[in-house]
């Protein structure tokens, strides 16, 4: 089962969906070992703009604890937060930071036997990057790219995702 909602208020200034599913899993290695059970994941993300030329998104995934062959896995969730400002008609920069609160780690808990192993894995999302965006060509495709991109390439609806 999944649901997704999108909005966007303040005149479209502020815009964002939060998106969810449940799911049943069946994992299965031979036929003697086999793990099953109910998961979900959600996601949200908004996108604001600050002022004329300055944006805000921020992005948040989850996935909730699952069975796995002879033991589980806990959830694990990151998410991102970003900004851009256009410098100019042609500049724009933007900075953003991936998994800001250190969430992105994977943790495994199995048994067999008397044996019980844990192990986590942290894949190091955590990161700063900023980007300095220089666009060049006719000014005449820009202006109707802009004016694609601004009703979401979809008609006018202004939510283009």
């Amino acid at each position: 089962v999944d649901l997704t909602l999108a909005t966007s208020f303040l005149g479209g200034d502020v815009r964002g969906f939060i998106n969810g599913s449940v799911f049943q899993e069946v994992l299965t290695e031979s036929t003697t070992s086999m793990a099953d059970g109910t998961s979900w994941r959600a996601s949200a993300n908004v996108s604001a703009k600050l002022r004329e030329g300055t944006n805000l998104q921020a992005f948040y995934f989850y996935r909730g604890p699952s069975n796995i062959i002879n033991g589980r896995r806990e959830g694990f969730g990151f998410g991102s937060i970003g900004v851009s400002q256009k410098i100019s008609d042609q500049l724009s920069l933007s900075v953003r930071a991936n998994d800001p609160l250190g969430t992105g780690r994977f943790q495994f808990f199995s048994e067999s036997g008397t044996t019980r192993t844990e192990s986590q894995f942290n894949p190091n999302l955590q990161q700063l990057s900023a980007t300095l965006t220089w666009t060049f060509g006719s000014n005449q495709n820009r202006r109707q790219q802009r004016t694609q991109q601004d009703d979401g390439g979809m008609g006018g609806d202004g939510f283009g995702i």
